[in-house]
């Protein structure tokens, strides 16, 4: 009976001792909260850019439909 007593506090004094200091975990959570935000950052420029490069290619696509619908009905 004492057995499992005694497992029970060994256990409980192992994660205890496994148990990172606080500050450090609040540090590491800051660095992945950065390391998130930058690679958020770094999305939204990218969906910026193909918008862009997307509105471009529409653009030019359209005016050569035009142009082709021009010449047809000439």
């Amino acid at each position: 009976m004492k057995l499992p007593l005694i497992l029970s506090f060994a256990a409980l004094f192992l994660v205890s001792c496994a148990t990172p200091d606080p500050s450090k975990l609040e540090n590491t959570i800051e660095v992945q909260d950065a390391k998130v935000y930058e690679k958020i950052e770094k999305a939204r420029l990218r969906q910026e850019n193909w918008d862009k490069r997307w509105d471009n290619y529409s653009g030019r696509q359209d005016a050569k439909y035009d142009a082709w619908i021009d010449g047809v009905f000439e």
